[in-house]
């Protein structure tokens, strides 16, 4: 866990430093290519780009620290507030497919991992094969216009978050949530497949079955803890995944989250936060892979942490 804040440091630096780098600077990137140079400045000095670069980064970081992220230079309004509606709308996206993704790759792999080399493995692994394959923007709008083309399903046009009506919020996310969870349950079934085939070649599963235990017993309590273990390091990893998945699923579903807003603060130009967003993201993956960290070595007691 030593590692977590020297991270933290450098990814900040990074989000603050890349988009300083873009051509003119991020007054001009901000003000468009017809801004007059008494425009430029007034942005110049709102963002408070003519102080040094130590002092400019110092303030950012205390902004960050507490939770006063300035104006958005495209609408105005105080970034936090933004945040404080966009993030519950991209955690509840991300869980709900994360939750679907091991709902269907679980059962799956072990089921493939069983009956090896059956019709049901073959088609399972054709099918993964094919989840990964899909692109889940050209798939996202395919169902939207066969819904709207035959009656069936249209996405609402105004988002309801899920404290106020849940029926409404799931009528909503049920779909990008699973179109969300499609190339993740792809991956995680292949890799459950994978490791159970390689624990159920383990000297400790030939006893449990040479003790006369049945197959089920053996499998959900001898040989899928050991299983879970790489299954959850690599959800852990696919949070950058889910995160650029989210981008195009908001945009396109018009949900009001954090991708959505990314989306439309690069269109804009809008500097500040482009940059706020990217540390947030990259904070959330430290997170989630410390995250991971304890669990595993919860689950092994031979994983330590560091």
């Amino acid at each position: 866990m030593l590692w977590l804040l020297p991270t933290l440091f450098v990814a900040s630096v990074l989000a603050f430093l890349l988009v300083r780098l873009v051509p003119g600077g991020p007054a001009a990137a901000a003000c468009g290519t017809e801004c007059t140079p008494q425009q430029q400045a007034r942005i110049e000095k709102a963002m408070g780009l003519q102080r040094p670069l130590y002092v400019q980064y110092g303030d950012w970081v205390q902004g960050l620290l507490r939770w006063h992220l300035g104006p958005s230079l495209a609408s105005g309004s105080p970034i936090q507030d933004q945040l404080r509606t966009a993030i519950p709308v991209t955690l509840e996206l991300g869980l709900l497919g994360m939750a679907f993704a091991v709902l269907v790759a679980l059962p799956a792999g072990i089921a493939c991992a069983v009956f090896r080399d059956s019709p049901l493995d073959y088609a399972v692994r054709v099918t993964s094969v094919g989840m990964l394959a899909i692109p889940t923007f050209w798939l996202a709008i395919l169902l939207i216009a066969l819904g709207a083309r035959f009656s069936v399903w249209a996405p609402p046009l105004t988002y309801v978050p899920l404290t106020n009506n849940p029926i409404a919020n799931l009528k909503l996310m049920w779909m990008p949530s699973l179109l969300l969870a499609i190339s993740l349950a792809g991956t995680l079934t292949r890799l459950v497949r994978a490791e159970m085939l390689d624990v159920l070649r383990q000297d400790y599963i030939r006893t449990a079955r040479a003790k006369g235990l049945r197959e089920a017993p053996v499998v959900i309590n001898h040989a899928l803890r050991n299983t879970l273990i790489p299954v959850i390091t690599i959800l852990g990893t696919q949070v950058t995944v889910l995160i650029g998945g989210s981008v195009i699923l908001e945009t396109i579903f018009n949900l009001p989250g954090m991708g959505r807003y990314l989306f439309a603060s690069v269109v804009h130009s809008d500097i500040p936060v482009i940059q706020v967003i990217n540390f947030l993201g990259a904070a959330l993956v430290v997170s989630v892979t410390l995250l991971v960290d304890v669990v595993c070595a919860r689950m092994d007691p031979r994983i330590r942490l560091g």
